[in-house]
């Protein structure tokens, strides 16, 4: 048989007469010699370019291959090239399919949990709506999203949901538009957009010797200049991890290099040898996207600083609200443990908003649901409800216009009060009513008025 392929090349000796159809048998002209072993340098050139395959592979060393990349992974399918295994970094293994990393292993260990430590970061939740006139002071903007405004600090923001123009085009974005320009910051002033992280969403952060481990930052953002400034790119935006129970801040200068752009920002935060924030209900961790910070709030300086919530921010530090109509847009945060940020983990809308009513609640006017009424007699009775999730602590309620509210029971009438405001305060709780022409031991339903709403906020 002849021998053109190293796949038909025998084990048993004697059966090898030939290479590509030159003789080496017995008796083989001397020239035979030279052009067999040419013959048999090109198989072995054919193999290792892969023109030529084995149709097992066995080591008995360690099988050695190139680190690879999301779109080239260094283990592939032959007919599949940006589908596989690579390594993206000291320790860890990547899986990507597409061109695409969908999970890894090692210094990221997301496989049996979600790797992002924050809730909404795609800001898919905006259950306060549209705010405008923000600043000042601090406010809660969409869900987990807080202006901390230190100094009362001149600028003011509408901030709202952006539902187009974001990184797709369809993404949806967290937009501050800055609607009175912040003229030169006093040195005792600052603000910036905030996510604060209850100490329960943050086991993973804990080494086994109960340290901070080495985590990353990812995000997507955009500043859109407006009139009146000489501000130009790139602009300095710094970005802060504080870790409160430590009292240390990382902070990290961002540069956004083109304007009206959506760029995507990632970078490794060291592992800190300080005790890792506590696991409960209290704030462990603040994520900071700072948008001016005065001189008492730099210190000119990256990565841990001890002390660090004073200083969330480098002299580097741009005023990003210098002028009227200035735009900066935010989305797919993402703070996970591991050196080497991933893709950005998207969830269902179903999953973040119920996350989010951890902390936040709100039944507004006609869309609410009805509540259960029983009457005890013709003038009194009480209405019950239960919150569908959980809050972190017991919390602040708020109430506005419920005197338009109509409870409907025998012989249906508007109640003239609803009873005290801290009977409401409870998790799962009811309200006295005062009511006119009832019947003892008649249920009923009570519906809110258009422009009634009970607001329930457990925020950190």
């Amino acid at each position: 048989m002849a021998k053109d392929t190293i796949s038909q090349y025998s084990k048993t000796a004697g059966s090898n007469t030939d290479v590509q159809s030159v003789s080496i048998a017995e008796g083989m002209a001397p020239s035979d010699v030279n052009n067999a072993m040419r013959e048999v340098m090109v198989d072995l050139a054919s193999l290792y370019d892969g023109t030529q395959s084995l149709a097992t592979l066995k080591t008995t060393t360690a099988l050695s291959a190139a680190n690879g990349t999301v779109s080239a992974p260094s283990l592939q399918a032959t007919a599949d090239t940006n589908t596989g295994i690579y390594f993206p970094a000291a320790d860890t293994v990547g899986v990507v399919t597409g061109g695409t990393e969908q999970f890894r292993f090692g210094s990221n260990p997301i496989p049996g949990g979600d790797k992002n430590m924050l809730i909404n970061g795609n800001m898919a939740v905006a259950q306060r709506g549209s705010q405008t006139g923000i600043g000042g002071s601090d406010a809660y903007t969409l869900d987990q999203w807080k202006l901390d405004d230190t100094g009362g600090c001149q600028a003011r923001y509408t901030v709202s949901q952006g539902t187009s123009g974001g990184v797709s085009g369809k993404d949806p974005w967290l937009s501050v538009n800055v609607t009175t320009a912040e003229a030169a910051e006093a040195s005792g002033e600052k603000n910036g957009w905030n996510q604060f992280v209850e100490g329960n969403n943050t086991r993973a952060v804990a080494n086994s010797s109960g340290q901070i481990k080495a985590t990353s930052l990812g995000f997507d953002v955009k500043f859109a200049k407006g009139g009146g400034s000489s501000l130009s790119t790139p602009y300095t935006m710094c970005v802060g991890v504080y870790a409160v129970d430590a009292d240390y801040m990382w902070v990290e200068e961002v540069s956004i290099t083109a304007d009206d752009t959506w760029e995507h920002k990632s970078f490794a935060i060291d592992a800190l040898a300080q005790a890792a924030s506590a696991i409960d209900t209290s704030q462990g961790y603040r994520i900071q996207f700072m948008m001016l910070a005065g001189s008492n709030y730099t210190d000119g300086s990256t990565g841990w600083n001890s002390g660090g919530g004073g200083k969330p921010a480098t002299t580097n530090q741009d005023n990003l609200a210098d002028a009227t109509s200035n735009i900066l847009g935010i989305t797919n945060v993402q703070w996970e443990v591991g050196s080497v940020a991933t893709d950005f983990s998207q969830e269902d809308i179903g999953t973040s908003l119920f996350k989010c009513k951890r902390y936040y609640q709100a039944l507004e006017g006609r869309n609410a649901l009805s509540w259960t009424v029983v009457c005890d007699s013709a003038t009194g009775g009480y209405a019950y409800w239960s919150l569908p999730v959980e809050m972190r602590a017991s919390p602040t309620v708020t109430i506005s216009d419920a005197g338009s509210d109509t409870v409907y029971v025998a012989n249906a009438d508007k109640f003239s009060s609803y009873g005290s405001q801290a009977a409401v305060s409870s998790l799962n709780g009811y309200s006295s009513l005062t009511l006119s022409g009832a019947t003892a031991g008649f249920a009923g339903r009570w519906d809110m008025g258009a422009s009634s709403y009970f607001r329930w906020s457990a925020e950190l």
